[in-house]
């Protein structure tokens, strides 16, 4: 499978097809490494150039999953691992779109 250069050009760096009239943002080192925490919980369809709220969509399936309180049958171990992963995805989501408090 050859592809040529006009369809290399219509991918971006993530392999994903880029949208002229939504250009991608330029992310810093710590957005990064917040986009890449958020992938290894599952949100692995997000991307720099992904809008407000196609990020917000990914963050709050992401905090219903692994929130403590929506595992009631947790014992306590579990609902130490889901209260940690629950903080990671909220402080990336936080580093990632700049929102500081609610």
């Amino acid at each position: 499978l050859q592809l040529d250069a006009s369809y290399l050009s219509y991918l971006g760096e993530s392999g994903r097809p880029v949208d002229p009239a939504r250009p991608a943002r330029r992310l810093t080192p710590v957005q990064e490494r917040a986009l890449e925490c958020l992938r290894s919980f599952g949100a692995g369809a997000l991307h720099a150039g992904s809008s407000e709220a196609e990020t917000k969509s990914a963050f709050r399936r992401l905090a219903h999953r692994y929130h403590p309180d929506r595992h009631p049958g947790a014992d306590e171990r579990e609902r130490a691992s889901l209260a940690a992963d629950f903080g990671r995805i909220v402080q990336a989501y936080h580093q990632l779109t700049g929102v500081t408090t609610h």
